[in-house]
């Protein structure tokens, strides 16, 4: 899930910042959003991201084999 921060947060030893973007586990983007602490952000299938983005992404939705896939792959898996 990737999320907007709305609040500073720290999370498992890592500090999130007010009004970034960051690819969180659904189950805790899902907590941070309904306590107010991060609003969740669309995702837009046209925004042109690099390969390193959506491995982050695929990871966080628990894709196996996200690894070794293609740029057009992992389009396909992450923002389907």
């Amino acid at each position: 899930m990737i999320i907007e921060v709305l609040k500073p947060t720290n999370y498992k030893g890592t500090f999130y910042r007010k009004g970034k973007e960051y690819v969180v586990e659904n189950e805790v983007g899902q907590r941070w959003v309904t306590n107010g602490i991060a609003r969740e952000v669309a995702e837009n299938p046209k925004e042109n991201y690099t390969v390193a983005e959506l491995r982050e992404i695929a990871k966080a939705k628990g894709i196996k084999g996200y690894s070794s896939m293609s740029k057009a792959g992992l389009e396909n898996v992450c923002l389907s």
